[in-house]
């Protein structure tokens, strides 16, 4: 044994490993997240992935991981201090605040701006000017940015965002600065919107440059412990969906945000090609969130519209709808007296009540032991549930009802599975699918505890979950590849394409992801570049993402892109604008990927005879008046053909399995268990 690949995916409950070394042999591990320590979460997941090759433990070649740093410290506004420079005139950039879109499900009148990242007296005006077309209409002073300098290093700050108006076309003047502040006052980090995003829309440019500032401390001194105790290559997990190397990271760590949920969908995808689905929609029930994403032909959907926290990322992101239901979500009477589970989450310290550790709050996994739904001990022993608190605790939560226990739970589950189904139905819907005609992949710990119930009221008929279905983002994370993007603002009408211009603009695109990616220690022989463009209708706030096939540039393949374009807004909005309206395109994109060698396909062993149940109890379903007797099997004893009839439940050390009256399970070669919705038409 030579060296070993281990991934690591740290969340709000549990941190997740998951290996495989060059003779194919899978490991996994799953240790409690420690939010005041995560380095020592990501330390003891790898000790425990190697507790397995005792005595000779061998080399980790590379340590992928899903990090939740930047995702929490936007969620909870945990943001180090910055300063940020502008352009004279353009103190009040912030207020502007972008466009938000209503979201329909929330009550109107509740959107509140998201908090302010620089207050006003730490925005430092730079009287410079370039215009548009990049010329300089106002020379940059440089007795003026030393006196800045001075300014910042004497208020405290250590982080300086620079977001100057139009570097996206010329960014002379961002670099001058950084230069300055090089010599003058070198202990001073500074971020420039030039290299973070060289995109017009001047907030999201502001915006996106102050956050990878202020996220850019918390990143390093995180990324300093998990190199201090982990001595490999270390690989990030980006919203892309594709891996950035740490020195990357620390240039744009806003990259990182829902790098968790991202690798989820990567394993999800590679599950749909293993089972040859087309059409599929992910769940991801964790135990802080749902998420959701529609996966076809055996590939995600993107996005650069994707937000956070009421941040935009600007950056290229697995298009996914997350909400905040999950084992560990908290119950609560809201202001209207309505039940709720979540958003908040009772993480892994207190945890739900049921763990013992203090939690007094009633969350989703308390609801669901009462119900029967859960074993008496998760993780195979490992931690124990307390039925009789949880029971005690959600017959408190139901008193001002009238109701006991059993009765509050059930509530409880009906709250929290008719918001996932609302959740996959408006993700669905939005995006010009039904979703009836596709498949269901679910995982996380508690997703093959929902999956069936929510088909039924989905009226999908297939379903799909994976052998380790609670290490879905850690699996997912073992499919992934090196990925780097780079983008320009290059405006240019359909009348008038610039093909030599935008030839040489790619070429600087291409020749960035190529420096990046050598810098990031891997070999370039098998990097595969894709070109795009930004599209869209003459006034639109939002463009469409379209690739550009292979070869020489051409107006006939730019042209395409544009025909692209038509087929693409129609097939998401039902209209057709072609000859109607001017189309424009906006930027030019190039994503690099590198293939990393894949997990081994592990065939499992068939079993002819029947699975025997291990044990049987009552529980409580979704839409049953009353609770069956359901036997119980464990899914290790299960082999390749083995099927099984509802209602039953299926027990392994990641995860629980509910299959309701009207469904069937088969076990495939691979060991993914394919559920069968009788009822669905």
């Amino acid at each position: 044994m030579s060296e070993l690949r281990i991934a690591i995916d740290v969340g709000g409950t549990f941190t997740d490993a998951m290996s495989y070394d060059e003779t194919g042999l899978l490991h996994t591990a799953k240790v409690r997240s420690r939010p005041e320590a995560l380095a020592d979460s990501v330390a003891e997941a790898v000790a425990a992935i190697l507790a397995n090759y005792a005595p000779a433990k061998p080399a980790v070649a590379q340590l992928l991981y899903g990090t939740t740093i930047a995702t929490n410290a936007l969620l909870q506004r945990a943001l180090s201090p910055i300063a940020l420079m502008v352009t004279a005139g353009f103190r009040e950039i912030l207020e502007i605040n972008g466009v938000h879109n209503e979201d329909h499900h929330e009550p109107a009148g509740l959107y509140t701006a998201p908090q302010r990242l620089v207050p006003l007296e730490h925005i430092y005006e730079v009287h410079e000017r370039i215009e548009r077309d990049g010329g300089i209409r106002v020379a940059l002073d440089s007795t003026e940015i030393e006196r800045i300098a001075a300014q910042v290093t004497t208020s405290g700050r250590t982080v300086v965002a620079v977001a100057l108006l139009h570097s996206y076309r010329e960014p002379v003047h961002e670099r001058r600065i950084r230069e300055i502040f090089a010599r003058c006052a070198p202990t001073l980090r500074v971020v420039l919107s030039a290299d973070v995003l060289p995109e017009m829309r001047e907030y999201e440019r502001t915006i996106v440059t102050c956050l990878n500032a202020a996220l850019l401390p918390l990143m390093h001194d995180h990324l300093q412990e998990i190199k201090a105790r982990c001595n490999s290559r270390l690989l990030l997990m980006k919203a892309s969906g594709g891996f950035g190397s740490a020195e990357l990271a620390l240039r744009a760590p806003l990259t990182t945000a829902l790098s968790g949920p991202s690798a989820a969908v990567l394993g999800a995808c590679h599950i749909a090609r293993q089972c040859g689905l087309l059409a599929v929609i992910s769940l991801d029930v964790g135990g802080t969130s749902t998420d959701v994403a529609l996966i076809e032909n055996g590939h995600y959907r993107e996005t650069t519209t994707a937000e956070i926290a009421g941040y935009p990322l600007k950056t290229p992101a697995i298009d996914l709808l997350t909400i905040g239901a999950g084992g560990g979500s908290l119950a609560s009477h809201g202001t209207d007296q309505r039940w709720r589970i979540g958003p908040q989450s009772a993480g892994a310290v207190p945890g739900p009540v049921c763990y013992g550790q203090g939690g007094e709050v009633v969350t989703l996994t308390d609801a669901q032991l009462v119900l029967g739904r859960l074993p008496a001990s998760l993780l195979g022993g490992a931690v124990p549930l307390d039925y009789a608190r949880a029971a005690q605790a959600l017959a408190n939560f139901g008193r001002v009802r009238q109701l006991d226990a059993i009765q509050t739970a059930h509530g409880l589950l009906r709250i929290a599975s008719f918001a996932m189904c609302g959740a996959i139905r408006r993700l669905a819907v939005q995006r010009a699918r039904a979703p009836e005609t596709h498949a269901l992949i679910a995982s996380g710990g508690a997703g093959p505890l929902h999956a069936a119930e929510l088909a039924q009221l989905l009226g999908i008929k297939t379903i799909v979950v994976p052998p380790a279905p609670g290490l879905a983002a850690a699996f997912g994370l073992l499919t992934g590849a090196l990925r780097e993007d780079a983008v320009q603002t290059y405006p240019q009408g359909a009348s008038a394409l610039d093909v030599i211009g935008s030839a040489r603009h790619f070429a600087t695109l291409e020749a960035r992801v190529r420096v990046r990616i050598a810098d990031s220690g891997f070999s370039l022989a098998s990097l595969h570049l894709q070109r795009a463009v930004d599209v869209r209708y003459l006034g639109m706030s939002t463009e469409f993402t379209v690739p550009l096939k292979a070869g020489v540039l051409t107006e006939h393949l730019l042209q395409a892109a544009l025909e692209a374009f038509h087929a693409a807004y129609e097939a998401w909005s039902g209209r057709a604008y072609r000859d109607q309206q001017a189309v424009e395109i906006i930027n030019l994109r190039v994503t690099g990927t590198l293939r990393l060698p894949l997990p081994p396909a592990i065939r499992i062993p068939r079993r002819t005879d029947n699975p025997l149940p291990c044990a049987a109890r009552d529980v409580h379903f979704l839409e049953a008046p009353r609770a069956i007797r359901c036997p119980v099997y464990r899914r290790d004893t299960l082999g390749a053909t083995s099927q099984l009839s509802g209602p039953c439940v299926i027990e392994q050390y990641d995860s629980t399995l509910l299959l309701p009256v009207g469904f069937t399970l088969r076990i495939d070669d691979y060991g993914n268990a394919l559920l069968t919705n009788h009822r669905a038409r």
